[in-house]
């Protein structure tokens, strides 16, 4: 698996630099994407913007989404997708669904870390927003243990430490920083634009 990882990530550098030298020659492609596979959620955060004006509603089938890829990413050479949420691990199927169209490419899942890490082959953008306390605080109680053992007992998977800072968590990010490090390939910062947080 390690190295077809290799030769994708290999496919995916070159493909991002033919995309830039098409964008040097004025060409206006897409390079990136995002999809919403799920209206769902395992959690209802603090500073989370999902649930401001949600109301349940049918979702697309894995097949549907199969044909959303297609035709909005693959056929728009998009070289890279995030898929979010609500919580996208609650939807293994779309996520299989997707990542069978988007060969190739390179895919990341962004989760709030609680369910099962499986290795898609996928990268993992997991959120943490703080230390433990400050965490659970944000998103439920016992959340951050839930999520640091996810981790630690899926070392296959590649993960992205995703932070999002507000009010309540501005003074640990040197402290997140440090107990993920060995745990994370990269972390990424975020500032909260809007609520009361």
């Amino acid at each position: 698996m390690r190295g077809s990882s290799n030769l994708k990530k290999l496919v995916g550098v070159t493909k991002v630099a033919y995309k830039i030298i098409q964008i040097k020659l004025k060409k206006k492609l897409p390079i990136l994407g995002s999809a919403d596979i799920t209206n769902s959620c395992n959690l209802k955060c603090k500073h989370c913007y999902w649930w401001l004006n949600r109301t349940p509603r049918k979702e697309l089938s894995a097949d549907e989404w199969r044909n959303v890829v297609k035709e909005k990413f693959v056929k728009n050479d998009v070289m890279s997708i995030s898929l979010t949420g609500g919580e996208p691990l609650l939807r293994p199927d779309v996520i299989e669904a997707i990542l069978s169209e988007m060969k190739w490419r390179y895919v990341t899942i962004v989760t709030n870390g609680t369910l099962p890490l499986v290795d898609f082959g996928a990268g993992y953008f997991i959120s943490i927003d703080g230390t433990e306390s400050i965490h659970d605080a944000i998103r439920d109680e016992k959340t951050y243990r839930k999520v640091k053992q996810n981790v630690l007992d899926h070392p296959e998977v590649n993960v992205v430490i995703n932070m999002t800072i507000n009010s309540l968590n501005y003074g640990c990010v040197e402290d997140v920083a440090d107990e993920w490090y060995i745990l994370a390939r990269a972390f990424t910062f975020q500032l909260l634009t809007h609520g009361n947080n």
